[in-house]
């Protein structure tokens, strides 16, 4: 009983109280939502199932992150190791965890900034198409067959000049309504989001690229209803073949022939089993209970050191 008691006191009133909730819960937290995002069938992923297994062992290192710099503010210049430990060691591991997060956030920012510095405005056909579609666009000069949106407030279609000369008048319509679909979902704003969130823990990659298919998918089926099946995937087709850019919303960034086969209705979205629905609900309710450990954790910090 003793024993029990000192490890409750080790965990959360010694000096390693808020260290190690930092390593572990987040591997934990990325763990489920690694193992909770294979069952996410090829197609016909549920979009919100997936922004919350990639987004929740984020938002558990944040109030993690939250906790361990709140209880080091106050302690000033740190004069035992008990005191280091918990002022200086744990709130720099959280400061690192941020800074990391930061840096992959502005190194993104900053390869969609040179990419719209080489931009210019849409001329031509671009320009008559953007026009007919309703969606801003702007031209980037490269040989590359590329397309993607981007812009957290105000999303622009980014369309090469590659691709304007390889796509057809039909395509290249099918392929801005496309990208207007991302546009109009919010896509452009949440993935910088979700990216963010999903730096802050590891193992949440499957989570993101089922985020990724089940987006593109929507992005799709808009696309081939007001521009056509068939311009949507003989564009698909041509840019598969010449996809040049890493921009995380790029139309062909997420190929597969299942796109193709889904577009012409080869494959049908098969409904999920009920395990796997039950393992994906359990894995969230799970993340939730992680992302709320700092409640019970200051809460049982303040009933030990009462005590």
């Amino acid at each position: 009983m003793n024993c029990c008691f000192d490890l409750m006191v080790w965990a959360f009133d010694g000096p390693w109280r808020n260290f190690w909730p930092l390593v572990l819960l987040p591997l934990l937290a990325g763990f489920i939502s690694d193992r909770c995002s294979r069952a996410f069938p090829l197609v016909g992923v549920s979009h919100r199932c997936a922004i919350a297994l990639a987004a929740l062992p984020g938002l558990v290192t944040i109030g993690l992150m939250v906790v361990a710099l709140w209880q080091a503010l106050p302690r000033g210049i740190p004069h035992s190791v008990d005191a280091f430990i918990l002022g200086v060691m744990t709130p720099a591991f959280a400061a690192l965890l941020l800074v990391h997060a930061t840096t992959r956030a502005g190194s993104r920012a900053a390869q969609l900034h040179r990419l719209r510095g080489l931009s210019r405005p849409a001329t031509g056909r671009l320009a008559i198409a953007a026009q007919v579609v309703g969606v801003i666009a702007r031209e980037l000069p490269t040989r590359d067959i590329e397309c993607f949106i981007s812009g957290f407030w105000r999303p622009i279609a980014y369309v090469s000049r590659g691709a304007v000369d390889s796509l057809s008048d039909d395509q290249l319509r099918a392929v801005l309504q496309h990208e207007r679909a991302h546009g109009q979902a919010g896509d452009a704003r949440m993935f910088p989001i979700l990216s963010f969130l999903s730096d802050l823990a590891p193992m949440t990659g499957r989570a993101m690229d089922a985020y990724r298919r089940a987006r593109e998918q929507h992005a799709d089926r808009v696309a081939a209803r007001c521009a056509g099946v068939v311009p949507l995937a003989s564009a698909l087709l041509i840019m598969a073949r010449g996809h040049g850019t890493d921009a995380a919303l790029s139309m062909a960034a997420v190929g597969g022939a299942w796109r193709l086969e889904l577009l012409l209705g080869v494959a049908v979205p098969a409904p999920m089993s009920r395990r796997n629905r039950a393992g994906i609900t359990a894995g969230i309710l799970s993340n939730l209970l992680l992302a709320s450990w700092p409640l019970p954790h200051v809460a049982l910090l303040y009933v030990y050191c009462t005590g």
